[in-house]
């Protein structure tokens, strides 16, 4: 997880000599380090939206108001910034993290179990590169891949099944026999096939009869480069040293402004 703290201390002794600044430092302090917090937000959004395909609105970064449980206070003049929390596994501040935090640094992402590996949606299921693949198609959700239960435990792939739209006929498949002749596995009429290195080769999908009655809709790879796209730490700190001083007077300003 990429997160920035800002603590301002010392702030208080450089202007306690002048009359009414003083009491007014911390909400100064709080209010400056909330703003540039939220200005490292904003470009850290720019970075996403340039360099990705966000398919899911909002999925780039927080609102631009910082987060309630990330902003400063008076009390407590400290802020965090960050591409997301880890507050459980499937809420969208963690996938964000774990989409987006390895592209800072870049370099291969391996598959875990050579019998599962990374699965790459082909054009059959993503015709555009913005477009969303459904859930349902997922290998997880076909029954090909391993997946967690409620318990955290894992549940193996391959699940057997009734088998429904095949294709453009739209027939339902019940017996062991028509599966194994149409060498079928998972649910929707999808199998996987394994190359001659006796890997897995991708998540196939009958369409019709015969040898060529299927077509890839997911295509495995045992490692993917992962290119690095995104500065966000580095462009973060330069932000909060540019922008900090000027923000603080703005908010001292402020604070004097509408001192009761």
């Amino acid at each position: 997880m990429i997160d920035f703290k800002v603590e301002i201390t010392g702030a208080d002794s450089m202007l306690s000599e002048i009359a009414g600044i003083r009491q007014q430092l911390p909400y100064a302090t709080a209010i400056a380090i909330n703003r540039t917090a939220e200005e490292v937000l904003a470009e850290g959004r720019k970075e996403i939206l340039e360099n990705f395909d966000v398919r899911v609105p909002f999925f780039d970064l927080p609102p631009v108001q910082l987060p309630a449980v990330w902003r400063a206070t008076k009390d407590r003049p400290i802020a965090t910034v960050a591409l997301g929390d880890n507050e459980g596994v499937n809420t969208i501040g963690a996938r964000r993290v774990a989409i987006f935090s390895k592209f800072e640094l870049g370099g291969t992402k391996d598959a875990s179990n050579p019998d599962f590996p990374i699965a790459i949606p082909t054009s059959a299921i993503r015709p555009s590169p913005a477009d969303l693949v459904p859930r349902s198609l997922y290998p997880v959700n076909l029954g090909l891949a391993p997946r967690k239960d409620a318990s955290g435990a894992t549940i193996g792939g391959k699940r057997r099944g009734k088998v429904r739209g095949l294709g453009v006929t739209g027939i339902v498949i019940h017996s062991r026999k028509q599966r194994a002749e149409l060498g079928l596995e998972g649910l929707g009429g999808t199998f996987t096939m394994i190359g001659s290195d006796g890997k897995p080769l991708g998540v196939f999908q009958r369409t019709g009869p015969g040898l060529r009655g299927y077509r890839m809709i997911w295509a495995y790879r045992q490692s993917i480069r992962i290119p690095k796209r995104m500065d966000f730490e580095l462009r973060g700190t330069e932000i909060i040293e540019d922008r900090f001083e000027i923000n603080f007077w703005g908010a001292l300003d402020l604070a004097l402004a509408t001192a009761k």
